[in-house]
């Protein structure tokens, strides 16, 4: 597999597993917050988080008594992410975006078994990522935290059934037109259609309309019903690569004539 498609397929993997995750709970992530600390320990990352005040934010949050409150630094106490149990789960009371005017401020935590809210720096939650991690799923895909997944009802889980099947049986359908092109490729290693007997014909063509037909039903269950992504939250790294594959035949191959 190209290097560009692993990329393309991580960075969908990440995007569809943050969107189906229930924005509830979530822990913070071992591997992302010892990603930091080797960051913090460059003088030279960045150019805006060259302080020790701000690379002490980058690396924890301050203990707070009210979510509006603006936060004193100096007398508020501190805890670095590395001290925080892996056991321990937290929930968002006041969330901003990413953006470049927000990466500096705070936002505000709360651990839900002592009730202890938080201010976190925007940075280390949303800006930053551990690309060596981004298609880990058990490390949060490189992120700071990770949110617990959430609980599918009976109806969501015949979905991505339904979803995993149709994409199973596609990767069946390109199996049988791959071996076909084998059969036929130049001694430059490219399908010459023209090549294609009557028979392994019929067959290729057959084959691509039912990955299309599939293809279609694939994109009308993402257009229709389920707008949250929850199915594709779900698949494998192996069945995102496959649905890269399955919209890459339906849009670029045509029947052999």
């Amino acid at each position: 597999m190209k290097k560009s498609l692993i990329v393309i397929i991580a960075v969908i993997g990440i995007s569809l597993s943050l969107k189906a995750q229930e924005r509830g709970l979530f822990t913070f992530v071992k591997s992302s917050v010892e990603h930091l600390q080797k960051q913090a320990k460059s003088d030279n990352y960045g150019t805006n988080l060259t302080t020790p005040f701000l690379k002490k934010r980058m690396l924890g949050m301050y203990l707070i008594e009210d979510a509006t409150q603006t936060v004193d630094y100096d007398s508020k106490k501190y805890i670095t992410f590395l001290s925080i149990a892996a056991t321990e789960k937290f929930e968002t009371i006041a969330d901003l975006n990413s953006s470049v005017e927000n990466w500096e401020k705070d936002m505000v935590i709360k651990n839900v078994r002592t009730n202890q809210m938080y201010a976190i720096m925007v940075f280390p939650i949303k800006c930053n990522q551990d690309y060596s991690n981004m298609g880990n799923d058990v490390n949060g895909f490189g992120w700071l935290i990770k949110y617990f997944p959430k609980k599918l009802s009976q109806e969501e889980q015949m979905l991505v059934s339904k979803y995993k099947a149709l994409i199973k049986s596609a990767d069946a359908n390109i199996a049988v037109l791959l071996a076909i092109q084998k059969k036929n490729l130049t001694r430059g290693g490219y399908f010459e259609e023209s090549r294609v007997n009557a028979v392994d014909k019929k067959t290729y063509n057959k084959n691509l309309e039912a990955l299309k037909i599939k293809a279609e039903k694939l994109a009308d269950i993402d257009r229709y019903e389920d707008k949250d992504d929850i199915a594709q939250g779900k698949l494998t790294s192996s069945e995102l690569a496959s649905l890269v594959h399955i919209n890459d035949w339906n849009y670029r191959q045509n029947n052999i004539n």
